[in-house]
């Protein structure tokens, strides 16, 4: 018989998620993902990010939906919130190239300029054509950021010179 203390040290010990103690199923956690993209598709993050909290406190190691909710709080133009919602998913997925570049531009949207530049640096090189266009939008906001820090400061413009 499973008890109370049982079930508590599952969930502490991530052997457990709340998913699973409410019985939902992994098809109906991912409709539910796939829901929140569509939103976001649809230009209405505001439900993404509604739908994408709550799939977030379900299935907690799951980085696709941090990155999902992280989408959606940069689109509610909240960067601080998409900030953090990328670094869970990078905790989650280090490796992953999308939240990478998610990552850099939040942090470029929070005025994290040379956090920003050394982030895209290390992803842009691994996109793949599947990322192709986000690969692009990653090179404009390198030129953005490169030009934001020449014009803020022009005297090292001019040494460099």
């Amino acid at each position: 018989m499973v008890n109370e203390t049982t079930i508590v040290d599952a969930l502490k010990h991530g052997h457990l998620d709340l998913a699973q103690i409410g019985g939902f199923t992994d098809g109906e956690l991912a409709g539910a993902k796939e829901a929140a993209r569509v939103y976001l598709e649809r230009g209405e993050p505001a439900k993404a990010l509604g739908i994408a909290s709550l799939l977030v406190a379900l299935k907690p190691h799951d980085a696709a939906t941090y990155r999902i909710a992280g989408v959606a709080a940069l689109q509610l133009e909240q960067p601080l919130l998409a900030q953090s919602l990328f670094e869970m998913a990078s905790a989650r997925d280090p490796a992953n190239v999308l939240t990478q570049l998610c990552l850099a531009e939040a942090k470029m949207a929070n005025g994290a300029l040379a956090e920003a530049l050394t982030l895209f640096a290390a992803a842009i090189p691994r996109v793949g054509p599947e990322l192709a266009a986000h690969g692009r939008r990653a090179r404009e906001l390198v030129a953005r950021i490169e030009a934001s820090l020449q014009s803020m400061n022009p005297t090292a413009n001019k040494r460099s010179a």
